[in-house]
């Protein structure tokens, strides 16, 4: 019986196929993944090093720089001292080669960022609004940060600026359409009705000139991909307001995964998975607007009016106080984060937003409860909240996308 291993021959073999012509776009691939070797090694590099990262010939990376250099995308490092001999050549990324624009679209705090080629923020925005303010007033202080950071890059990167914009990004705390084009609605913003904001910025850009793409993404979506995964399974990031919203980053850098916007998930026993419930009344939301609450925060001196981070804290003095309420909420919201913990079987919860403004004694006692009430152990971070994360991780990825689309630009029909 004659085997595939042993089979004879044929009599005449086709001679080996001609390797194929490097194509157009295969170079410019391979160019991408120079340039990406190169920005994630936050050093100069030489070409065989380069080589080496990105697992290409030598001459492939020297046709890379070649088409690099051309687009300004990198640039000649100062050389290394040496013992001996001549240093070999190196480059590093020209950080004024590409820049873009990433703003998180939250209230109270609005913040914007202008990052270089390499990704590191060059610039910042930031305009305050308050809670319950009107939709115009919102946009209006959106349109600020965008313009002042629109004006620090054209300050930052000289006369070719509008050229080198590669996109702007905003994660928008709300809820978006389909094609995430249209803002359907914000949270915390009075009357906001569905507004095509996507279409609304690029009017804005087209007014100074510039062309960039412009991206929306779901403020926690976005978040999510700014969190690091935890060792050895998933990290979970659980993001308390008025309202919650979860978050979740996978294994690896950067991680696709995660559980986008649930909008004001439900804070009770009851509710064993998170909902998309956005807009309905949960029990954080019922605690801010439960009198007995406001009463507190009105003799601690916070005001009927008062912040999440004020009331949170009330919350916290109500606890040190045992009040009832008190500690009816700290139960829940433990009862709740053991739902995500049975749901997602992350390694770590991180807990984020105002609700860290409630102090040792709640974060102690919800921790304690999670233990009694979770089937699967996890360990719990907590956090006050950083608004600009989100606008760095998007405004990452955007810039990322954009670079390589410009690799290819010359390539369209």
């Amino acid at each position: 019986m004659v085997s595939f291993m042993n089979a004879p021959l044929p009599e005449t073999a086709a001679p080996p196929a001609a390797p194929a012509a490097r194509t157009p776009e295969l170079r410019r691939e391979n160019a991408w993944r120079v340039l990406e070797a190169l920005r994630s090694s936050n050093a100069p590099r030489s070409a065989p090093e380069l080589a080496d990262s990105a697992r290409v010939t030598r001459p492939t990376v020297d046709a890379a720089l070649s088409l690099l250099r051309r687009k300004r995308f990198v640039q000649g490092a100062p050389e290394r001292p040496s013992s001996g001999g001549r240093p070999a050549a190196q480059v590093e990324p020209a950080p004024n080669g590409a820049w873009t624009v990433a703003v998180s679209f939250f209230i109270p705090e609005i913040a914007g960022v202008v990052l270089d080629l390499n990704g590191q923020p060059v610039a910042r925005a930031v305009r305050r609004v308050n809670v319950g303010a009107s939709s115009i007033a919102a946009l209006r202080a959106l349109e600020d940060v965008l313009a002042e950071c629109l004006d620090l890059g054209a300050e930052r990167f000289g006369a070719q600026h509008a050229k080198r914009l590669r996109g702007v990004a905003l994660a928008v705390a709300g809820t978006l359409s389909a094609d995430k084009r249209t803002s359907l609605a914000v949270a915390r913003v009075s009357g906001w009705k569905a507004w095509p904001l996507a279409e609304h910025v690029e009017r804005l850009l087209a007014q100074r000139g510039c062309t960039a793409p412009v991206v929306l993404e779901r403020y926690l979506s976005a978040l999510g991909e700014a969190l690091p995964p935890a060792e050895g399974g998933v990290r979970l990031c659980v993001e308390v307001g008025s309202g919650v919203g979860v978050a979740m980053a996978g294994l690896g850098a950067c991680a696709g995964v995660n559980a986008g916007e649930f909008g004001f998930t439900r804070l009770d026993a009851s509710n064993a998975a998170p909902s998309d419930a956005t807009g309905r009344r949960g029990t954080v939301e019922a605690f801010l607007a439960d009198p007995n609450v406001r009463k507190a925060a009105e003799a601690a001196g916070v005001g009927a009016k008062g912040g999440d981070e004020e009331l949170y804290a009330a919350l916290g003095r109500a606890l040190n106080e045992d009040h009832p309420y008190a500690q009816a909420l700290a139960e829940r919201y433990a009862q709740a984060l053991a739902n995500l913990a049975d749901l997602f079987a992350p390694g770590v919860i991180q807990v984020r937003g105002a609700v860290h403004a409630a102090g040792e004694v709640f974060r102690a006692r919800v921790a304690e409860r999670l233990n009694h009430y979770a089937l699967t152990p996890c360990a719990l971070e907590w956090t006050a909240r950083d608004t600009e994360a989100p606008a760095l991780a998007l405004g990452r990825a955007v810039l990322a996308q954009g670079l390589r689309a410009a690799l290819f630009e010359d390539l369209q029909s």
